[in-house]
Order: structure tokens, then sequence, then C-alpha cells
């Protein structure tokens, strides 16, 4: 009876250490000057933590937390005090909710950011006009939301090389701000 109390034990701590390192949940941690951000990848059983100065990977450890044994950092997610350890500085973590920035289906100004590759169209959809293609990097002004939505993320209205033309937001990211209906803010 016991063995099979601490293995439930055990499985049940599993799962709540799951729960609390799950896909696109973020910490922060320190305070003033000194933050460190924590993003989890729940599907690569890693997270990514980034100050300043740095940025690098830990991997869970099987056990409570994650792990980078070159640069000394141990992360506990833990419910009641999660908690980060770099060398021997310990910094107190608090979870963190990035709000996306909904702006208006047409024109919202000029937002700069970049394509991840990809066709660009005449109009917003699929079954428009093919009128250039871009690489990943190229740099775009992003002009205005189609409002038209695929597959969660919006067509966007964009300049590039001095001409207008429409770009599926799935392949496309913001410099500045996370735009809702766009893939991700550049990094």
């Amino acid at each position: 009876m016991r063995y099979f109390i601490a293995v439930l034990v055990l499985i049940s701590s599993q799962f709540a250490m799951q729960a609390l390192a799950h896909e696109g949940v973020k910490y922060r941690c320190g305070f003033a000057d000194d933050v460190i951000e924590v993003e989890f990848f729940a599907d690569e059983n890693r997270a990514q933590i980034t100050n300043h100065a740095d940025r690098f990977g830990v991997i869970y450890n099987d056990k409570d937390g994650y792990l980078n044994v070159f640069k000394q950092a141990q992360f506990y997610p833990e419910a009641e005090k999660t908690r980060l350890y770099i060398g021997m500085k310990q910094y107190n973590c608090g979870l963190y909710v990035e709000k996306p920035v909904v702006l208006e289906p047409a024109g919202f100004g000029e937002i700069s950011g970049k394509s991840l590759g990809g066709k660009v169209r005449d109009k917003a959809g699929m079954n428009s006009l093919q009128v250039g293609s871009l690489f990943e990097g190229n740099s775009i002004v992003i002009t205005g939301n189609s409002g038209v939505d695929m597959n969660g993320y919006d067509w966007f209205e964009i300049e590039f090389g001095g001409r207008k033309a429409y770009q599926w937001g799935g392949i496309m990211c913001s410099d500045d701000v996370k735009i809702a209906g766009i893939f991700m803010r550049c990094e």
C-alpha cells in the first residue's frame, strides 16, 4: 500500500510540474534593472532564459526543475515559490502574461517587421495573384490588417521595396509590438 501511495504522489507531482511549465508560459524573475525572462517550450522539454546580456536554454531534469550545468542555472517552477538560480544568485519569479496588442482591422499606421519568407499577393487570400516573393528576414512595413483570416492568422497589407502587397500573418513578425493575427514578435 505504501508503494502505491508513493507512486501516486510521484505521478501527481509530475503532472503538477508539467501544468506549471507548459507551452507559452513565461516567468519574470528578479527586479528593477535585473529582470530575467523564462519561456517554456514544453514539446522540447526545455525552457529559454533571457536577460539583458545573455540567452540560453535549460533542460528538464526529470525531477523537479530545469538545469544548464555550463551556465550554472537552475529553474524550479513551483506553485508556491518559483525560483531561478544563476551561479550563487537566487531570483524570485512570477508568472508573466504578455498581452497582444490588438489593432484595428483597417489601416493602423506603419509598423516595421520582417517576412519569414513566402509569397506576396495583390489582394488578401490564397486565390489572389502572386506579385512577388520575400525571403526570410526581408524587412517589411505592415500598413494594415485586411480582416481576412486563414488558419488563425490574418492577411496584412505590407510595403516592401517601394511596393504594396499582402502577406499572410503566419509567415511574418512585427518588430516593436506583438500584433494579433501575426505569428510572433521579431526577436
